[in-house]
């Protein structure tokens, strides 16, 4: 599993699906568009049925978009924590190459709203947790990447 991080509009998804993917591979992208409700199971279903449209033995890079914005749908502390199980669950029980990407949440003003504070620690703590487990986390910087891990 890999992570990329970085501000709003940095080119987090073009630096990936530019230095990230190989050549004649086939990738996969699911972002928050993809789950058509709230619910982690919709989300677990989406990702799940991804690898499921190539046939078995291909090489597959799935690249999850927008990770912030998908626990911010999510709407609370234990789908989040649901959905921390299922990417845990599915980076360790699959072949195919995964890379999350997430804006920078914690560079900023504190929100005012508790509900809001509880979603960026939420989402915090997950990124923490796949960033110990992943081979690689990079940030990008206005296009340039910045390796982390």
């Amino acid at each position: 599993m890999q992570i990329v991080i970085g501000g709003f509009s940095q080119g987090k998804l073009g630096y990936v699906l530019n230095n990230m993917c190989s050549e004649g591979e086939k990738v996969c992208v699911l972002d928050e568009n993809d789950v058509t409700d709230s619910s982690v199971s919709a989300f677990e279903e989406a990702f799940r049925s991804l690898p499921g449209e190539y046939e078995a033995g291909d090489a597959c890079t799935i690249v999850v978009n927008h990770l912030h914005l998908i626990l911010k749908n999510l709407g609370n502390r234990e789908r989040t924590l649901k959905l921390m199980e299922i990417l845990r669950e599915y980076c360790y029980g699959m072949s195919q190459n995964l890379i999350i990407i997430s804006d920078e949440l914690g560079c900023g003003i504190i929100p005012a709203e508790q509900e809001e504070r509880t979603y960026r620690e939420d989402a915090g703590r997950i990124m923490c947790t796949l960033a110990a487990e992943a081979d690689s986390v990079t940030r990008i910087v206005a296009g340039i990447p910045v390796r982390i891990k």
